[in-house]
């Protein structure tokens, strides 16, 4: 495509993504957002971090389509309207039954030896309904050079749910000089 050095935006395992991304090839990064990006706490930081029951793991693939009810069942565990869960349904679709290996990938990475590696200019996005706000103050003692927004009542699917608020402050920082 010829792009030699962009802005990279983030959310969830697509945060870890591209901060590794910028770890790794700076010189093609401009700005990064990582939104939704957090740990999972070591029990001596004294916070509670729960994923709801079962929402991860392999789906047996089945010809009466039985698996498309358990990937929406999946979806529903962060909330968020039918047409939402719909298009989390579809994103299982085409990922297949393989498709969780990439969360549980991500469950093994620990991006509180990374963030600090980050250096170009970063904001870090939490929504407060989104299960890694709890670790907002530990992410903000990592990367203390970071802008950090906070989306108020934004859930898991902020960019999906309230796209207005999340293009918004995305656009704000890539718009804010260095």
């Amino acid at each position: 495509m010829g792009i030699k050095k962009a802005h990279i935006v983030g959310h969830h395992l697509g945060a870890t993504v591209g901060m590794e991304v910028q770890i790794n090839s700076p010189e093609r990064v401009n700005k990064l957002v990582l939104s939704g990006f957090g740990y999972h706490p070591d029990p001596e930081e004294g916070i509670t971090f729960a994923d709801p029951p079962n929402f991860m793991g392999p789906v047996e693939i089945k010809a009466d389509g039985s698996h498309l009810l358990e990937w929406w069942r999946r979806s529903g565990l962060w909330g968020g309207s039918p047409e939402v869960l719909e298009e989390r349904v579809i994103e299982y679709i085409k990922a297949g039954p393989r498709g969780e290996e990439a969360h549980l990938a991500g469950n093994d990475y620990n991006p509180k030896t990374r963030l600090p590696l980050v250096n170009c200019p970063l904001m870090v996005l939490f929504e407060t309904k989104d299960p890694f706000y709890v670790v907002a103050e530990g992410v903000k003692k990592l990367a203390p050079h970071a802008t950090f927004k906070v989306i108020e009542n934004g859930p898991i699917y902020v960019d999906r749910i309230m796209p207005q608020e999340f293009a918004g402050a995305i656009l704000d920082f890539l718009q804010a000089p260095v």
